[in-house]
Order: C-alpha cells, then structure tokens, then sequence
C-alpha cells in the first residue's frame, strides 16, 4: 500500500517511521549584514577609539602634570625645611645666652691670654658660663613658673623686661669678677658692655623688640676688632675677623628667615652690641680710633 493512501495529516508525518526533518538552506552572514550600516558602525567605532586615545592620552598628561607639580612641591618643601632648620641652627649655637662663654673662648684664644695656665682659663671659662647662662637660664625658668615670662624663648617682647635686666646684671658681676683676679681691663670692660646692651635693649623691648642675637655676634665681632687694632692679638687676626662678621651674617638672617625680627630691628641689633662693647672698651684704654682692620 502506497503512502498516500492513508492520507495522512501534514503535522503527523515527522511521526513516520524513516522521516527526517528537513535542512533549512543556510544563509550567508554578508546578506544578512547591510552595507551602509557596516560602513556606519566602522565609522563609529573608529571615532569611538579615537575618542578614547585621546581621552587616554589627556589622562596621562594630566596624571604627569600633577606628579611633576606634587614632586615640585615637595622639594621646595624639602628646600624650605633645610633652611628653616639651619636657621634654627644658628639661632640656638649663638643664643645670647652663649655671647659671654664665646667672648671669653675668643679672648683666650686670639690674645696674649692664650699663654695662660690651662687650669686658670678653664676656671675662668666655667665660671662665665655659670654667670652668663646657666644663672639667667635658671632665673627665666622660675620667672615663667610665677607666671611673669609667658614664653620661655623670650619670642615675645613683653617677656623680655626682667630677664634682660637681670642677665645684665650677671654680666656686670662677671667683669667685676675679672677685675678681682687681675684680668685685663679690656676684658672686664667687655663684660660691663654686654651689660650695657643688655639693659638697653630692656628699656627699648616695650616699644621695638631689637635682636638679641644680633646684638650677641655683634658684641664678638666688636671683641675681635678691638683685639685686632689694640695690638693685643698674638696675629693678625684678618681672617678670624671675616669669618666672624660672615657669621653673625648667618645668624642675623636666620632670624629674618623664622620672621622673629624686622631687618631695622636685626641690623640695630648688631650696632648697638659693637657700639655698646666696643666703644667703652677703646675709651677706657686712652687710645685714638684705630684704623680700618683691611
């Protein structure tokens, strides 16, 4: 019996024995795909990538500018902070609390005193080290514990009264005590000096705040000078003098960096210690202006 004959339905015949499903002619891809709309998404996509180097390279840019700006930045920090802290170097080596120790060094040193007894200019050291900083330090200390010195650092010039008149006055026992041990009178002159400056700059420090520091490498320099011209020195002393006026240069613009003075009050400061030490120290010697040390 044929197949047709029993008139089968067209959705029942995948049920008969033998029946395969029939193959679907494949299609190509590219006919699917239309031209202009490939030529589009090409166009796309290129602009997409384009925008995106570009985006990219103006990333890396911006990412290497901030990187060379921060690295700038932190080495002008780096520069400041070296500064800074040379300043503060200078500052505490050559405290005025210290100008009477180095006055005494220097003396011992560049004069005839230098042929002294060790023993003798050590006991002499001590003792103007005692009198002229350990004292005053002690007495700033128990004058901030009363409360009457609010910053022990003396930065503000209210604070600068009663321990500038009571150093002064240190410095005076001093040259009295070189008097009493048959020093040379310019030496105890040279602490009656720094005395003298002393008690100025605590009748000025209510109106102006004058540099202390300044005023301590100016009294040295001033030492120097007069050893220099006196005849007093055991040589020369050209480059010792140079090299002490290039460093109360240092120490006078360190301050200026910390902003602790103006450059009037600085450079006032420098005078007044020279004039202050210098000058009654040649008056009291009989002597004429000495010349120029170059």
């Amino acid at each position: 019996m044929e197949r047709e004959d029993y008139n089968i339905p067209d959705e029942h015949e995948r049920y008969m024995p033998g029946w395969e499903e029939p193959k679907e002619e494949p299609v190509a891809k590219a006919a699917l795909i239309d031209p202009e709309t490939t030529a589009e998404s090409a166009q796309a996509s290129g602009a997409s990538t384009a925008e995106t180097s570009d985006t990219s390279d103006a990333s890396a840019k911006a990412k290497k500018g901030a990187w060379e700006e921060a690295s700038a930045a932190k080495a002008e920090k780096s520069r400041g902070n070296t500064i800074v802290s040379l300043a503060r170097w200078f500052s505490a080596l050559f405290s005025p609390l210290l100008a009477g120790t180095y006055g005494i060094i220097i003396a011992f040193g560049l004069s005839f005193l230098c042929y002294s007894p060790f023993k003798a200019k050590a006991i002499v050291i001590v003792m103007t080290f005692v009198s002229t900083c350990i004292v005053p330090v002690i007495v700033i200390f128990l004058l901030s514990r009363m409360g009457v010195v609010k910053d022990p650092a003396l930065n503000r010039k209210e604070d600068r009264l009663w321990p500038y008149l009571i150093t002064g006055f240190c410095y005076l026992a001093t040259g009295v005590y070189y008097h009493s041990i048959k020093a040379p009178e310019w030496l105890a002159v040279f602490m009656c000096g720094a005395a003298l400056a002393l008690w100025i700059l605590a009748a000025t420090t209510r109106r102006w705040k004058i540099s202390g520091h300044s005023c301590g490498v100016g009294a040295l320099v001033a030492l120097i000078y007069y050893l220099m011209s006196s005849g007093n020195s055991v040589s020369s002393l050209r480059w010792e003098f140079a090299v002490m006026v290039l460093v109360a240069g240092c120490v006078m613009t360190s301050r200026l960096i910390l902003e602790r003075h103006t450059l009037w009050q600085v450079l006032v400061g420098f005078v007044l210690g020279f004039a202050a030490v210098f000058t009654p120290t040649w008056i009291l010697q009989g002597e004429s202006l000495p010349p120029m040390p170059f």
